[in-house]
């Protein structure tokens, strides 16, 4: 009896002291899980609106970007972009997509990612033609995305392949 005892107050100590000392002995824990991504034509699927254009503003000399999609719709439609620039890029990025229009700001970069999966700025999300600036009062256009100065714009029409420049100013402003 008094060897029971003896040996059950040996293990009831064993563990406790191997509770205090084990427990900081593993940091980190690993776990799998199955994850399923959709892939259309070799572009993961993903939820936002279709990009309608994208317009680098101001226009600088010798800008041109090439744009790869990094996300697409259901429709296989872009909705977020990579980019890579000719030459470092300051200023803003604006993606029109549907009713959405989107800023991103950018300093001395030559690539990047955008597009309407909300790491931009949400200027508006149901402005189908024109956005009013809140600091300026100046409207953005599909034909003027840029406050006041012109911009490069590519449509995804074309791919985002080809440019035009945008003008300074919408219409209704320049009246």
């Amino acid at each position: 009896m008094k060897r029971r005892s003896f040996v059950r107050a040996v293990g009831a100590g064993s563990i406790t002291a191997g509770a205090l000392v084990g427990t900081s002995g593993y940091s980190t824990i690993r776990s799998q899980r199955r994850v399923k991504l959709e892939v259309e034509n070799g572009v993961p699927v993903g939820e936002g609106r279709a990009i309608s254009f994208v317009a680098f503003c101001p226009n600088t000399d010798g800008l041109e970007v090439e744009f790869e999609a990094s996300l697409v719709d259901e429709d296989d439609d872009a909705i977020e972009l990579e980019w890579e620039s000719s030459v470092e890029f300051t200023g803003e990025i604006i993606v029109k997509a549907g009713p959405e229009w989107w800023l991103f700001s950018v300093e001395n970069e030559t690539s990047g990612t955008i597009g309407t999966t909300g790491e931009g700025e949400l200027l508006c999300d149901d402005c189908p033609n024109e956005v009013v600036d809140d600091e300026t009062g100046m409207l953005r256009c599909p034909r003027s995305p840029c406050l006041g100065v012109r911009g490069l714009k590519y449509e995804a029409e074309t791919d985002f392949e080809e440019s035009e420049e945008t003008q300074e100013t919408c219409p209704s402003e320049s009246s």
